[in-house]
This record gives structure tokens, sequence and C-alpha cells, in this order.
């Protein structure tokens, strides 16, 4: 087959299903060209399960192939195209595959891509992603699937030299997998086994004899990517990770030490993203910051391209991203984290010591059960002292026996404060019982806004790498469906929407920077400046709040994730080059000073 017809973009469903549908005789038998549009592929196996495909051509240079995760098979129909609306809405060309292996049991969810006996399946889309590369005329390509469609990323991407996998918290075996990392949860696994192995299926009847025996005895590489990349590869792989997932201690970190064995670690970059606890695949935000990532990589010359190549400036995002875990060292010297600075007492002591102006604490207590409000003034702010985020923050005002929360624009009673931060304290001790030891609750004065028109303090944070203010960022605080934010640059000039630092996502929305009077700006620099300095770590930022009494310290904020995360706004890739090489420019000389110190 020369040339397959294809449908315009303007005339594509949403589920791509209206395109036209182009039947092959052999696996093998992909066309040579495709006019630009959409068009469906199929091919029908001997054993009944189809392999579907739908391919986008935008005469791009890239072609990125998106593979879904597991499906509901009552709410999911197959075909299906999972990411087509959001890769669509960029300028490459794109390629979507649905999981044959779905086709032998109509109540299987997750069948990794793997095929079944006989049919090697991965190596069969791998065929036709090179042909459909060749087809569009792209040069680049990019595989990119969350959970088991990460696997099958892994796996396919394995197959084609040159390409990128991007995978989002993947698999990375079959054989032991858990549902929810909980022990002895096989049921996937035995579905799986059940439906595309019946032959072995008296192996995994029950637990103790799918874990007495190894069902995987006579299988390749192709239900264990831990396998596959034990071997050299001639592909990349941006892995994305959330550390608050499973996964992270049961199928990143195997892959991390499978990389190693093969000497692969100069290919693979790490993206961690989110912050929610379980299993979850990236909202469409999380899924295009990590995609966009991988366009710059991909643009790159070299594939050992990295942080910390000779003569290469990394970005801020690439050193985040191990600073972030305290792991970061320069010329064997630790580049340490303050993240003493988390805990509000910490910064309450600091203060007082270095006589920093900062909000009163005007009560403490240990847990939200020693909570009274008889000794507290009309207005106050109420926080857990060591949480970041704005968990449990409520900025009150009393009305008779209520409370006005501003942060949130809600009425609360005394009881429904002590229940909600009752249940903060409790999920606290759940997932993070490592902050219990320092766990207050605290009682601040609160504080009025400079201009006098806002009932909350406006809040500035500035960005500070060395002795030096390269970003101030300015939130608005209020409930909003959108965040509210604007931006300055690091001489305090406010930056119209359309800026070269920073760029709204759909979570956020970017408002007319509040302009303050010289004198207010000279100040709050000024105090900014002077706490990076006794804070004394390569980058911080700090939180000034703009009162009538002049700037104070709100909080000082080690490791700031929204850019790196991309879930409200982010830097441009030129700023992020730009913040990187300033903070390289620290890190040298905090690196250089610790050494003429032990000299000394």
């Amino acid at each position: 087959m020369s040339q397959a017809p294809a449908i315009q973009l303007s005339e594509l469903e949403k589920d791509g299903l209206n395109a036209p549908r182009v039947s092959l005789d052999r696996v093998a038998e992909f066309p040579e060209t495709q006019a630009l549009g959409a068009t469906q592929y199929q091919y029908k196996y001997s054993e009944g399960p189809k392999l579907d495909a739908l391919l986008v051509n935008k005469g791009s240079d890239t072609l990125v192939v998106s593979l879904h995760g597991a499906l509901n098979r009552q709410r999911f129909t197959l075909p299906r195209y999972e990411r087509l609306r959001t890769l669509t809405a960029y300028s490459v060309s794109s390629m979507y595959f649905t999981d044959p292996t779905l086709y032998l049991d109509d109540q299987l969810q997750l069948g990794w891509y793997t095929g079944w006996k006989g049919q090697d399946v991965q190596a069969h889309i791998a065929e036709w992603i090179i042909a459909a590369q060749k087809a569009v005329s792209a040069s680049k390509v990019i595989i990119s699937g969350s959970s088991g469609g990460g696997f099958g990323a892994l796996q396919i991407s394995s197959k084609i030299p040159g390409s990128l996998a991007v995978v989002f918290n993947p698999s990375v075996y079959i054989r032991g997998y858990l549902n929810n990392g909980e022990k002895g949860a096989h049921a996937t696994e035995r579905k799986y086994v059940t439906s595309v192995h019946p032959e072995l299926s008296d192996l995994v009847k029950t637990n103790e004899a799918l874990e007495t025996n190894d069902w995987s005895t006579g299988f390749g590489s192709e239900i264990s990517a831990l396998k596959t990349y034990s071997r050299t590869v001639q592909n990349r792989v941006l892995f994305c990770q959330t550390p608050t997932d499973w996964h992270y201690d049961q199928h990143y970190l195997p892959f991390l030490a499978a990389a190693a064995r093969g000497e692969n670690l100069n290919k693979i970059r790490v993206h961690e993203y989110g912050e929610r606890v379980g299993h979850f695949p990236p909202s469409p935000t999380e899924f295009r910051t990590a995609l966009e990532k991988a366009f710059l990589w991909i643009g790159e010359d070299s594939p050992q391209h990295g942080a910390n190549t000779d003569g290469e400036v990394p970005t801020f995002s690439d050193i985040f991203a191990t600073y972030r875990k305290n792991k970061l060292e320069y010329d064997s010297v630790k580049i340490s984290v303050p993240y003493w600075a988390i805990d509000k007492l910490s910064v309450e002591e600091f203060c007082v010591t270095n006589d920093i102006p900062s909000p009163r604490v005007l009560e403490k207590w240990k847990n939200p059960a020693e909570l009274t409000f008889d000794n507290l003034p009309n207005n106050f702010v109420l926080k857990p002292s060591n949480l970041n985020t704005s968990r449990g923050v409520m900025v009150l005002k009393r009305n008779g026996d209520a409370f006005y929360d501003y942060f949130a624009e809600r009425e609360l009673s005394a009881a429904d404060i002590k229940a909600e931060q009752q249940e903060i304290f409790e999920d606290v001790a759940r997932k993070e019982p490592h902050r219990l030891k320092r766990y207050h609750l605290i009682a601040e004065e609160r504080l009025s806004d400079g201009d006098g028109l806002l009932e909350v303090a406006t809040d500035f944070k500035f960005w500070i790498f060395g002795n030096e203010i390269v970003y101030i960022f300015m939130k608005e605080e209020g409930k909003h469906e959108k965040l509210r934010f604007c931006s300055y640059d690091g001489n305090f000039n406010s930056l119209p929407a359309n800026n070269e630092l920073t760029y709204a996502l759909p979570g956020s929305e970017y408002i007319s920077p509040k302009e303050l009077s010289p004198s207010d700006k000279k100040q709050m620099t000024e105090l900014a400046l002077h706490v990076a300095r006794l804070v004394g770590s390569t980058f911080v930022r700090v939180d000034l709040y703009h009162t009538a009494e002049g700037p104070k310290l709100g909080e000082i904020t080690p490791t700031p994730a929204s850019p790196f995360n991309g879930k409200y706004f982010k830097f441009t890739p030129e700023f992020e080059k730009f913040i990187g090489h300033k903070w390289m420019e620290a890190i040298k000389e905090y690196a250089s000073a610790a050494k003429r110190s032990i000299q000394k």
C-alpha cells in the first residue's frame, strides 16, 4: 500500500473513531506514506484479537506515541486512543495504540501490551511505529504511557534505537505485581495469567500456589522491563515518578538498579512530580509538563546530555530534582537544604535571634485537642507549625461565637475549626508520622495589608540564589477557582501576563501586578536578601508580608516546587536555563567556601 486516506483534523471526533480505517492483511504491511490528517489502522490476528492504531499526521519532525494504562471495561470500549485531545493540541504528529491483549477477555483490564503465546505484540507495535515515522517523515520518536502503559512504552521504546520513552509511575514487571503494593494482593497478576496464558492457570489458582510456583519460567524479557534494561539499550527514558506512589519502592528503585546493571543510567532522566498518596495517572497538566521536558531533551544533540555534563549548564529543574532530596553534591561538597525552615517554630527562633520582623506567635498547642480560643484576640492566624503548602492555614476573625476564615472565605464555628485541624493532625499521623515530633498548632498575629485595602496582608515570594534575587512571585490570597498570581523580575519590575520568565498553566490565572512605592520595594528587597544571607544556602525562597508596619517575614521555603511540578505555572525554558546558571554560580561559591573553611 503506497498511501493511506486521512480525515482532516477539524473533522476528527474526540475519540478518533470516525477516522477512516485501513485493514491490513499482514502485520508488516503498513503504508509507506500518509496524507496530513488522521487515519486508523487495524490488523486481525488469527487468534481473534486486533492491533488497532490511530495515526495523526501534522507534518512534524516529531512523532509522539501514546499507550493507555488499565481500562475499566465497563466504561471504555475498544479501540481506545488515550491522550488524543491533549496531544493534538501540539504541533507534533501523534500515534495511539490499543493493547491487543485486552481482546482476549472482555473482563481483562490490564495486559501490559505483552501479547500472548506465539505473538510478539511489542515487536509488532515497534514495527508500526518505525513505519509510521517514515510515513509522516519524522526523525524523532517519543513513546508515552502511564502505569501498565508505561511498561509497554519502556519495552517498545527499547526496540526503537534513538527513541525516548516518557513513562509515568510505570510497572516494570508482571510476575510479583501487587495491587496497591499490598502483600498477597495478586488479583491483577492472576487475572492476567488466566486470561492471557490460560495453560498456566493451575499455577496461580491460590495465593499459595502463585507464590510457590514461578509461572514466568520460560518467558523472556517481554514480561519484565527489569530484564530488558539489565542489558544495554539504545533508547532513552524520562522516568516520571510520584514519590508518594507505592510504585516508588516496588518499581522505580528496582528499575534504576536494573539500568545500572545494564550501564544505561546515562540514558535515563528522572522527573518527580505530584504529592497525591497512592497510584494515579498524571493529570493533563502533569502530562504536559513532562512531555515538554521530553521535547527539550529529544531536541538535544547527544543522549548523554545531562545536568552534570562537563561544560554544560543544567536548568533549574535539573538541579532541583536532586537538591530537593538533599542529595546534591558539587566537587565532593554536600550542598545542604535548610529543611529546618519548614518548622515555623524554628523560624520564630531564627527571627528572635536575628531581630527579624515577623508575626508574633500568640499561643501554641501540641495537638488540636488542646486548642482553646479564650485568650486569643479577635483577629489571628491559625496554622500547623511544620507542614508545607497551606494545609491547615486559617486567617480568622471572631464574629460572636463564630469565626470568618478569610483564607477560604467561609464561616466556621469553634467546633468546625477543631474538627478540621484534628482531621489534618490524624492525616499527618497516618501518612507523615515523622512530623509529629515537632508538630504544634500555633496561633499567630494577623497582619494588615500595607495599603489597607485587603483583609489579608499581601505575600511576596523572593527567589534568591546565592546573594541575588532573580524572581519575585505574588499570589492573591482567598478562595478562587484558579490560583491567581503575578510576577516581577529580580529588580522588582512588574511583568505582563506574556513575559519571558513564566507562563500560567490551566490551573492558574495571571493578574495585574500590585505596584509598591520605591521605598517599600527597597525595604522588602533588603530584608529578603538579609534573611537569605543568614540562612546561608545556595537557594531559598523568602516569603515577606507587605504590611503597614513595613515588611515582615512570613516563611522561609527551602524547596518551592510549584514551577518544578508544573501545577499552576512554569518557568520558560530560557528562564529555566538562566536560573540554572545563577544557581550553579551559587553552588560553586558555596563549595569553594566550604573547602576554604576546612583548610583553615
